[in-house]
């Protein structure tokens, strides 16, 4: 082998010792009964982005650079949904934050708004994350993924 080869090996090596290359939101996991839409037809987008400025979490959520928004079936339970992406982030080597879970506390929510829960991965320099937001007649989950 010579000298060049052996470099293209060597850092072939340390990129997957590193968690491999990164990865882009179209090749990220969506949950099987999620639909895309276009923020334009969300009816919950506003008043989440509203309840964020309570939030530096969601805040920095919804400024990521790569964002999706899915309807989700109205009997959609969060714990159904989270747990799907733990399964399937877990094979793409992400790491749950797991205070990330966490509702805020002592923050009134928008009257087109009955709930919303938020969960974080990381892996290496990504970070990938999911809102789910319930109002009656809607369920919506918005995806991000955050590459510096």
């Amino acid at each position: 082998m010579n000298w060049k080869m052996g470099r293209v090996v060597l850092l072939a090596v340390v990129l997957s010792a590193c968690g491999g290359s990164l990865i882009t939101l179209a090749q990220m996991p969506v949950y099987a009964d999620a639909k895309e839409i276009p923020a334009s037809s969300s009816q919950l987008l506003d008043g989440i982005t509203k309840l964020s400025k309570a939030s530096p979490t969601l805040q920095r959520i919804l400024q990521a650079k790569e964002q999706k928004i899915y309807t989700l079936p109205k009997d959609a339970a969060w714990t159904t949904v989270n747990k799907y992406y733990e399964i399937q982030l877990d094979k793409l080597e992400f790491q749950i934050i797991p205070a990330s879970a966490a509702l805020l506390e002592n923050v009134k929510l928008p009257t087109d708004i009955s709930a919303y829960q938020t969960a974080t991965w990381v892996r290496g320099s990504q970070t990938f994350s999911i809102i789910q937001v319930n109002a009656p007649g809607a369920v919506e989950l918005i995806v991000s993924l955050a590459t510096p």
